[in-house]
């Protein structure tokens, strides 16, 4: 019987078509792999530009000086000079919008969104075709960069729920055997009392049996005499946790009437006002707004005088000069100032919405008029109280204050005593750190 036997060169040909057959397939891997790897590349550097850009968003946006237009452009801007020759029409091609997320009106764009209380920005990166050249042997012609981020604005928590903030002197004093205490709700920073002077002492109670109590006490001077509860322990000095907020602006800044009322109902708007005094019986109802006061408001008296609102306000303390208002001279001047007591009923509260949510008092910066307190049952003030530069005097008789004191001392004294009950959510909200965030790891 006879066997054909394939030939020596045969065999050769055919592992040599084998051997070409596999450089092909490896020539056409090592191009699909250099140029995926390409694409690999841009797409870790789209997302690291986008996450970048993100956070610079939501810096803008805690900030709070620009529009959201404004935040808009500058955030592409930012991936602009991080990606070259990326058009501008690219940035209206983003395939979706997260949820709960939106362009801002007259954008044209949908790349850059935000969500409904604008804290939050969501960035996305135009999706971009990027050539391949090798693998193009094989028919593969391009590949895609896409990337997103989003950047939350994290509120921030009060160091303190009394800030004492001048530099130097006794500027936390209790004369008396009356009681002060801080008192802060879940979730508002276990936020106590911040005594910035460096002087010894800086904090004091003076004699009888008086004690101020808090979550913590910081002093960066030192402390005298007991009662202190807990044990005051030193500090760092720590700067003005309200320093961002933008005084508010008069629609005119014409000096405004004095109102005195001493019985009777008087109803007023929101506007400029130089002195307003209620004594005896009377009641003053103010509508909801910002009041520009440059002289005193006082309540006080025996009779009863008492003040209500419809709706939240804003104490806005300032200073004049020629029956205009103008800003407190920078290196302090005595402008409007507030003094609360006698036996009436006072009614303070901010508003809720708007730049100034939360803000019951702001005294300009650089005006030193003094602030009196009588903390009597019929004292409700809520929302904080900003007074960097003025000296408060306390008379604790009763009552609660739900306020974030900032100031620049606090002298205390009287027989009874005053709790200050800070609660995050019902005060300014104060600067936050943004951080990155995922929908998907349900982490926004």
């Amino acid at each position: 019987m006879h066997v054909n036997q394939r030939s020596a060169r045969d065999e050769g040909g055919a592992v040599a078509l084998l051997v070409a057959l596999s450089l092909v397939v490896l020539c056409m891997a090592g191009a699909m792999a250099v140029d995926l790897g390409n694409v690999a590349q841009l797409h870790r550097h789209a997302q690291l530009t986008v996450d970048d850009a993100a956070i610079s968003g939501a810096d803008l946006l805690e900030q709070g000086t620009d529009s959201l237009t404004q935040i808009v452009s500058a955030t592409e801007g930012y991936i602009d000079e991080n990606w070259t020759n990326l058009p501008s029409s690219a940035w209206n091609t983003c395939p979706s919008i997260p949820s709960g997320f939106f362009a801002p009106s007259g954008s044209g764009e949908n790349c850059v969104t935000f969500n409904g209380t604008s804290t939050a920005i969501s960035v996305e990166f135009p999706p971009q075709s990027v050539p391949f050249t090798l693998a193009r042997v094989g028919g593969f012609t391009s590949g895609t960069v896409e990337a997103a981020a989003e950047a939350v604005i994290e509120p921030g928590t009060a160091l303190c729920a009394l800030c004492l903030l001048g530099p130097s002197g006794l500027t936390l004093s209790l004369n008396g055997s009356g009681s002060f205490n801080v008192t802060d709700s879940p979730g508002s920073g276990n936020a106590g009392i911040v005594v910035d002077s460096s002087s010894s002492p800086a904090a004091k109670i003076i004699g009888g049996s008086g004690s101020i109590t808090a979550p913590s006490i910081g002093v960066v001077g030192t402390a005298s005499g007991s009662g202190f509860q807990p044990t005051p322990t030193h500090i760092q000095p720590v700067g003005d946790p309200l320093g961002y907020l933008v005084p508010p602006t008069p629609a005119t800044t014409t000096v405004g009437p004095d109102i005195s009322l001493t019985g009777g109902n008087q109803i007023i708007p929101p506007g400029n006002y130089n002195n307003i005094s209620v004594g005896g019986n009377g009641t003053l109802t103010m509508e909801s707004g910002t009041y520009f006061i440059t002289g005193a408001f006082t309540v006080g008296g025996t009779g009863g005088a008492s003040v209500q609102q419809a709706g939240g306000v804003l104490l806005y303390f300032t200073c004049s000069s020629g029956g205009q208002i103008v800003a407190c001279a920078s290196g302090g001047q005595s402008g409007g100032s507030l003094s609360l007591g006698g036996t009436g009923t006072m009614d303070f509260e901010p508003m809720t919405t708007g730049p100034y949510a939360n803000l019951t008092v702001f005294q300009d910066r650089n005006d030193n008029a003094g602030m009196s307190l009588s903390g009597t049952p019929g004292l409700t003030l809520n929302g904080t109280l900003y007074a960097k530069d003025a000296a408060l005097s306390l008379n604790g008789t009763g009552g609660t204050i739900g306020s974030l004191i900032v100031v620049n001392s606090a002298a205390i004294s009287g027989h009874g005593s005053v709790t200050v009950n800070y609660n995050a959510s019902q005060n300014v909200t104060l600067p936050g750190a943004p951080y990155l965030c995922s929908t998907t790891a349900n982490n926004c």
